[in-house]
């Protein structure tokens, strides 16, 4: 079956570039993104068609291809840098999010630390709800160590969005998973 699947994505970006939708494209690889099938992934074809799509790719289906691309550095790269130039306003869930953080030391130093500001940031604001708190933390944790190379202002950012998140998230955190509570 994975075999199939294989050949009828190789067949699919068989079409000319523009002709496949990102957010289709981005999910299909998305729901292909087993080990087996890393060579009809990451095949000329199909790469031209994501490199094609990046720009116009919704936040979550950047996040999508990050899952699905983790293991090719000139993707995971090229799906931060297009992040990292949205960042302003990162529209992400905390898994998606969790996903960016864990990946963002592929980009430069400055890069990095912007992205690392806009990633605490938006996890302040998802924190205001009730949320997964050990991925909060795990996105936290991943989204730190960028913020040392960052600029002072997004220093500055980043750890004010850190602090308010944890403060978010520890008064519910009673000793008690979430969902145990």
């Amino acid at each position: 079956v994975l075999w199939v699947l294989a050949l009828e994505l190789e067949e699919l970006c068989g079409a000319e570039l523009g002709k496949l939708e990102a957010e289709s494209l981005a999910s299909l690889l998305h729901l292909l993104a087993h080990p087996s099938l890393q060579v009809a992934r990451s095949s000329p074809q199909v790469l031209r068609h994501v490199r094609h799509i990046l720009p116009s790719c919704k936040h979550a289906d950047l996040a999508k291809l990050l899952q699905a691309y983790s293991d090719v550095p000139s993707i995971v790269t090229d799906v931060l840098r297009i992040l990292n130039t949205k960042s302003a306003s990162l529209q992400m869930t905390l898994p998606e999010l969790t996903v960016v953080a864990s990946l963002e030391s592929s980009l430069s130093a400055k890069e990095e630390g912007q992205l690392s500001a806009a990633i605490l940031s938006r996890l302040q604001e998802l924190t205001e709800d009730p949320c997964d708190l050990e991925l909060a933390i795990t996105c936290a944790l991943g989204a730190l160590p960028g913020l040392s190379a960052a600029t002072a202002a997004d220093q500055e950012q980043g750890f004010a969005a850190l602090r308010r998140a944890l403060s978010n998230v520890s008064g519910r955190a009673d000793g008690k998973p979430e969902f145990l509570a």
